[in-house]
Formats: C-alpha cells, structure tokens, sequence
C-alpha cells in the first residue's frame, strides 16, 4: 500500500512567533490600563466613553478579564500550532523515508486507521506508549488538549481540567513535547 501525502497548506504558525506576539499584547496591555487608570484619578470626562461610567474597582476587573481573555487567546493558538506540527511530523513519518521504531510504529497506525487519526487516541497515544519514561509530558499535552476543546467549543460548559491553564504553562507544555518528538 502506497502512502499518499494529504495537501496542507503552509499557514501554520510558529509556536515562537506565537509567544512574541503574547508578549507584544500583555506589555500593550498593561501600557494602556496604566494610561486608563492615570487618566481615571484625572478626570473620568477624559476616559474612553466605555470606561466613564465605571469604579476604579470595574476598571480593574476590566483589565484583569482582558488579561485572561489575552491568555485564552494565545494559548489556544500555541495548541493549535502545536497540533499542526505534531500533524506533519506524523505525515512525514508515514510517508517519508525515516527508519525508526517510532516511526514504524506510526506507520503501522496509519495502515490501520487510514484517514481516522486522532490526534490524542492515536498519535499522542503511541508516542506515551512508546516513551514510559516521557509519559507525565504527554498526559501534560492531553491534559492540556481538553482545554483546548472547552475554549474551541465555546466554553459552554463547566470544565473539568484538572489544573489552571495559563500562556505560560501552556507554552512550557506544547514545547516540551514538540522539542522531545523533533529530537527523536
């Protein structure tokens, strides 16, 4: 059986440019809530008009729901790439001439499954299975994929996570593994 590569495009991101980026937002971020919150102890007339109504308290709570929103964002994004690159490096295994054990393993899944890989159930999964010692790091990346689905699905729910998920910590997960599997 041949394998044929599927046609992806060339859009994905680079989880890098991604933290940049976060970076860029929380530092504009904080610039502008201290220009808000100067101008607050100044004169509320001078304040955006949705900021003129507010308590300094509101304020706050404005900036700090912004921080969050800004840290749902990224993250979602950085999962997003991260998905992506583990993606193409499963094509490339199963197309590509690497010889490895991973690899054959990936092959093997992919002859089973055809088109119908999960991402979680089936690449993530082989990749645990094969490493034992490197299975906290990807239970870290599932863990962090059912974050993924409450922020893709609207949130709509109450999520049961397990931790709290912030940029950082999200950042620190997606590389760790995409390091481990581009190094093997």
């Amino acid at each position: 059986m041949v394998m044929t590569k599927k046609p992806y495009s060339t859009d994905e991101k680079d989880p890098e440019l991604i933290k940049n980026w976060f970076d860029d937002q929380q530092q504009a971020l904080n610039v502008f809530r201290d220009e808000v919150i100067a101008t607050a102890k100044k004169s509320a007339t001078l304040l955006p008009i949705k900021f003129q109504q507010l308590e300094p308290a509101e304020l706050i709570n404005y900036f700090n729901e912004s921080e969050r929103e800004i840290e749902h964002l990224f993250s979602f994004d950085v999962i997003a790439a991260t998905e992506a690159i583990l993606r193409l490096d499963f094509q490339d295994r199963v197309t590509g001439k690497r010889r490895s054990e991973i690899t054959r393993q990936l092959r093997t899944l992919q002859k089973q499954k055809g088109d119908y890989i999960s991402l979680e159930e089936d690449i993530l999964q082989t990749w645990k299975d094969f490493n034992p010692r490197e299975k906290k790091r990807f239970s870290d990346l599932i863990g962090l994929l059912k974050y993924r689905h409450w922020l893709a699905h609207g949130r709509c729910w109450v999520p049961n996570l397990g931790r709290e998920y912030n940029f950082k910590l999200t950042y620190f997960i997606t590389k760790e593994v995409t390091d481990f599997i581009k190094s093997h």
